[in-house]
């Protein structure tokens, strides 16, 4: 009787681990199905995806950009958050789900990435960062992955924030085109070298509209 209650015992497990696979296996066909369809609605040139270990390279070389660290108050360890990120298997994990990886669609060259993270305005939004490479700045990157970003937050029914310093002129033409305004006066943010900036807030959400001029390169 004991030994065939433990059968039984192996067996539920052995059934459980297969559907927990299935899921798994599902859940990222339709996230990858999802990123499919955004590329194709949002932009002619790029592709976006989830960030994947082999991205590692990359991610340093954006971690170690010092326009970005300087634009965004960085405090100067993002290159071992990242080598400590891409080698704990969890720890990656736990990142992936919060950036958005865009590459060229002729030459597979990742080229920028968006980030989502809360809002520092109410903690409940979500916030979009936006971070091209050095190697691929004005050529009009920067705007379809804001549009693609954009785009894959707005499939879900929570408010989108994005925020720039007010000098950051290009980001601010970056919402312009794409049909965004900003919220009224200024708001201080603190960067993550306890900087504190002046920026503008833009509200970029489900109940706003789609960012304008897609597929307009």
């Amino acid at each position: 009787m004991f030994v065939l209650v433990v059968v039984i015992g192996l067996f539920a497990l052995m059934v459980a681990a297969v559907v927990y696979d299935q899921v798994r296996l599902a859940r990222r066909r339709n996230v990858n199905r999802g990123f499919r369809r955004l590329s194709m609605q949002a932009s002619r040139r790029l592709q976006f995806r989830q960030p994947v270990r082999t991205d590692e390279a990359f991610f340093l070389q954006m971690a170690g950009d010092p326009v970005a660290a300087d634009a965004n108050g960085w405090t100067g360890d993002e290159v071992d958050a990242v080598r400590r990120r891409f080698a704990d298997r969890r720890e990656f994990a736990k990142y992936k789900g919060g950036e958005m990886v865009a590459f060229d669609r002729s030459t597979s060259v990742a080229v920028g990435t968006a980030t989502f993270s809360p809002s520092p305005l109410d903690g409940v939004a979500r916030s979009i960062g936006l971070h091209v490479h050095p190697d691929h700045r004005c050529k009009g990157y920067g705007r379809e992955i804001m549009a693609g970003a954009i785009t894959l937050l707005q499939y879900e029914a929570g408010p989108v924030h994005v925020g720039t310093r007010v000098d950051n002129v290009g980001m601010q033409r970056i919402m312009q085109q794409l049909g965004y305004h900003p919220l009224p006066g200024t708001q201080p943010f603190v960067a993550p070298n306890a900087k504190s900036y002046e920026g503008y807030w833009y509200h970029c959400g489900a109940d706003t509209h789609p960012p304008l001029g897609l597929y307009d390169v």
